[in-house]
């Protein structure tokens, strides 16, 4: 309907993690209470009775290769529309978009009095807890990633 009215259409897929074995994490989140006790609206899905994995019936939100997104769009039956949806539309769309350049001001928060106590507070907390672990000689290891903090 879109092609007749002259409306570009853009193929797009909702992505979660970028690898597929990622979906642990996603199924992490949908097996666990949210806040409030309040369950994620995939969990009645995922625990289907007659679902032996559970989260077999979650759907797959990795970031697709380029196979797999024609895969999902075969049903057109339409080489021709496939490469417009996933190709071109999305192309002309990007040459439509002007740079975007991201100006953030630095953030300097250590010139008040009250963070540079609480940052030598934390300072100190810090190297005493880690001489209670390692003593007076902290190895280079745990020297070098204090430092780095």
């Amino acid at each position: 309907m879109a092609e007749e009215l002259n409306i570009p259409t853009v193929a797009y897929h909702n992505v979660h993690y970028c690898e597929k074995k990622k979906n642990i994490l996603k199924e992490i989140i949908v097996a666990n209470e949210g806040m409030n006790g309040v369950r994620h609206f995939l969990y009645k899905e995922a625990t289907l009775e007659e679902s032996k994995d559970h989260f077999a019936a979650l759907p797959p939100q990795h970031l697709l290769t380029k196979e797999e997104i024609i895969d999902n769009w075969l049903f057109l039956n339409d080489k021709y529309l496939i490469e417009k949806l996933i190709f071109n539309y999305p192309q002309r769309l990007v040459e439509k978009i002007k740079e975007v350049i991201i100006q953030q001001p630095p953030l300097n928060y250590s010139n008040t009095e009250s963070i540079k106590r609480e940052e030598n507070d934390l300072i100190q907390a810090y190297t005493q807890r880690t001489n209670e672990i390692f003593g007076e000689k902290w190895p280079t290891f745990v020297k070098e990633r204090m430092e780095k903090e």
